[in-house]
């Protein structure tokens, strides 16, 4: 089930906190199946573009922040 949004990132990153332990403990070799070795991976790729997204949003609020974006 979807998270709702005023909580969303909340539980997904109680999600993620237990997915980090999971492969700090076991690694790659504790995933015994294709489906959550892809998922494994899918989730890495997400990790990559959501730093991406969350280091552009923080980036253009300090811009505007200084006055060097007018506001929307």
């Amino acid at each position: 089930m979807a998270n709702m949004s005023y909580c969303r990132f909340e539980n997904t990153l109680n999600d993620l906190r237990d997915c980090l332990q999971a492969m700090r403990e076991e690694g790659l070799e504790g995933i015994e199946n294709k489906s959550e070795l892809e998922c494994a991976e899918s989730l890495a790729e997400v990790a990559r573009k959501y730093i991406k997204e969350y280091d552009n949003a923080v980036s253009d609020q300090y811009a505007r922040n200084l006055g060097l974006i007018p506001d929307e």
